[in-house]
């Protein structure tokens, strides 16, 4: 129950950072 979790909190981290990375791009 606790390793799902963890991945898809990862998951999700990894995503936004995803996201993240990709707005900063464009407004550059």
């Amino acid at each position: 129950m606790k390793k799902t979790l963890l991945l898809s909190l990862s998951l999700s981290l990894s995503r936004f950072c995803s996201t993240l990375k990709t707005t900063a791009f464009t407004q550059a």
